[in-house]
């Protein structure tokens, strides 16, 4: 899944209440000015700003603050937080007599951390932000801040604590029944689903913020009919993933929103490597990356992780070489998660292994394998290098203690030159002991680390063969699939022959009776093809090729009898109308009324989610 971004509509809602909050009854006509084109055009309402701070007329502490805000709202907007977190500051020093407005500082600050993946830090400023709301009971103030908290853990796939904080600031706002408020939100708690992977109910609540957005805030309709686009395309339903990314694209190019159409085309990318439209996959991914990259998006390396997934996986290796080359100047300075930052590495590993640049593979992957230790214990060495810096402050701090003792000893002591010599020789012998004991540590940790170096290369080398047999474990699995559907094929129409010869025969012996005792052959034909076991090659066939289908589609359909399974089957293999009609003695018009009967009793009415049922029913 890819980052959250700050909700253009969120944004807007705190430009419109800084200058409220800071105490003011009206706004100049310069920021009035500067707010109204400050999301279409942020590099001029950046300009206008610095224009007005330049002048030397004196001004209110409110006004300086609001201006400061809105240089930082205006780098924000243009992806440089740490410019857009200086101004922030700046704005700080004016309003300590304003809690309200300190406190919607603060959440600014969070906001910023958060988009260079600070994460403690954004937490740090956003929960100050929070006591400062509680204390002036500002309910929609303390809702923003749960939003932006829930997008920090959101960030670092905590889902759990993101989902809590959503539904805190859900309910905060629903007190004050302001859709303004409650719409975002909403949007954010879908993003956090499709997180979880929950992409059914997060493309409920898209649809149901859609609505909403399309009449009050164009340009968030539009970023959000990408991820409802996204959510489809994990599904499944690629027409329907298309069809909304296609209807976002032109509304992004009306608010000149690259960064979003950069992402809508990379997803455009994804479905057709889906639909195994390799060039114009390629094509598509190639162009909305090249808009990221210049638009330092935060959302480049999600995008550029699914390029280089997608070609590894359907062995465009080559092409993600070259990829991969592209990306290291362009993704330099843009942050990143560390998870994230695993699994690049991880999917670098495959791409080089597969071109035989075996150092850089292990070199990948022993990256990956770092990364997912910091993930894992982060928290624990931290800990652990605070109480070696404590231990060591508190030695060196007895260690001067006693040789200052030492040294006042010896001092008293010392009275002729003689004594001075021993002293010295003494103290040379203990500097050679001081280096002897250093340079036998510093052998003894070399000789750690090659042994760590060897253990994690034999690592990294059984976990590459482990790879290696369970794509071939994989390969032969599917062979043998094919081989067994191919010969339950040809024995199913082998059958059909047969059953189509009787019927004939039956046909034939009716309607000539002379000399031939019809009724005799008639019942005797009858009877054989009435014969269970006539079956049992085709049935046995059957369940080699696919074991549990029936016994899974019984479990989900208990109202199916036997000869609705039987049929089942048999529309499973694909086979033609025709065909099953030959099989079952029964006209092809007759195939297709079973068919919808039995579609009645599984009750399903679309045609398409009925084939797709049969065909992913785990055999």
């Amino acid at each position: 899944m890819l980052k959250q971004k700050i909700s253009p509509f969120v944004l807007l809602f705190l430009l419109l209440l800084t200058g409220k909050n800071y105490g003011q009854s009206g706004f100049s006509a310069k920021e009035i000015q500067i707010r109204k084109i400050m999301m279409s055009n942020p590099e001029q309402a950046k300009t206008l700003v610095r224009n007005f701070l330049t002048t030397t007329e004196k001004r209110h502490d409110t006004t300086n603050a609001n201006m400061y805000v809105y240089y930082g709202f205006a780098h924000n907007l243009l992806n440089a937080p740490d410019s857009a977190i200086y101004y922030y500051k700046k704005a700080l020093g004016y309003v300590d007599k304003y809690p309200k407005s300190k406190a919607k500082a603060y959440l600014n600050l969070g906001i910023s951390y958060r988009k260079l993946t600070k994460y403690d830090t954004a937490l740090k400023y956003l929960k100050l932000s929070e006591t400062l709301n509680k204390e002036i009971s500002n309910k929609n103030g303390l809702g923003m801040v749960y939003g932006e908290i829930a997008s920090v853990y959101n960030q670092q796939f905590q889902y759990e604590k993101s989902i809590d904080y959503l539904l805190e600031a859900l309910n905060l706002f629903k007190q004050s029944n302001k859709p303004d408020l409650i719409n975002p939100v909403k949007q954010r708690l879908a993003g956090t689903y499709v997180g979880t992977q929950n992409y059914a109910f997060a493309a409920d609540l898209y649809a149901d913020v859609l609505s909403y957005f399309k009449t009050v805030d164009l340009k968030n309709y539009y970023v959000t009919l990408v991820n409802y686009g996204e959510c489809f395309y994990y599904i499944g339903n690629y027409t329907k993933a298309k069809a909304a990314i296609n209807e976002a694209l032109p509304g992004l190019d009306k608010f000149k929103d690259t960064e979003s159409k950069g992402i809508a085309l990379a997803w455009l990318g994804a479905i057709a490597f889906k639909e195994k439209d390799f060039v114009k996959g390629v094509a598509y991914y190639d162009k909305g990356l090249k808009m990221l990259y210049e638009k330092k998006s935060y959302a480049s390396h999600a995008i550029f992780l699914r390029y280089i997934t997608d070609l590894n996986e359907n062995g465009k290796y080559d092409k993600a070489t070259a990829a991969i080359a592209d990306s290291e100047k362009k993704l330099k300075d843009t942050p990143v998660g560390i998870k994230l930052r695993a699994d690049l590495e991880k999917q670098k590993s495959i791409t080089y292994k597969s071109n035989d640049a075996k150092d850089k593979s292990i070199a990948s992957l022993e990256k990956a394998l770092v990364y997912k230790d910091s993930i894992n214990f982060a928290g624990y060495e931290e800990k652990l290098n605070k109480q070696q810096a404590q231990y060591q402050n508190e030695l060196q701090r007895k260690k001067n203690i006693a040789l200052a003792k030492h040294n006042k000893f010896l001092a008293l002591k010392v009275k002729s030159e003689t004594q001075k010599k021993i002293i010295v020789i003494g103290l040379f012998v203990a500097a050679l002991a001081i280096m002897l004991a250093g340079y036998i540590f510093y052998r003894f940790k070399r000789k750690l680390e090659n042994e760590k170096m060897k253990s994690m290369t034999m690592s990294n080398a059984l976990i590459a063969q482990q790879y290696e047999n369970e794509q071939e474990s994989n390969r032969q699995l599917k062979k043998s699939l094919l081989e067994k559907q191919s010969d339950l094929m040809s024995g199913a129409m082998r059958l059909a022959g047969v059953q189509e010869n009787i019927n004939e025969m039956l046909v034939a012996v009716k309607e000539k009776e002379d000399g031939i005792d019809a009724d005799f052959l008639t019942k005797k034909l009858e009877t054989l093809i009435k014969q269970e076991d006539y079956w049992e090659a085709f049935e046995k066939k059957f369940s080699e090729a696919h074991p549990h289908f029936r016994a899974n589609l019984l479990q989900a359909y208990p109202g199916l009898n036997k000869t609705d399974l039987f049929f089942a089957s048999l529309l499973k293999l694909k086979l033609p109308y025709k065909d099953i009609g030959r099989l079952m003695a029964i006209s092809p018009e007759s195939v297709v009324k079973r068919k919808y009967r039995l579609k009645k009793k599984m009750h399903i009415e679309d045609e398409d989610m009925f084939d797709k049922i049969l065909l992913e029913m785990q055999a």
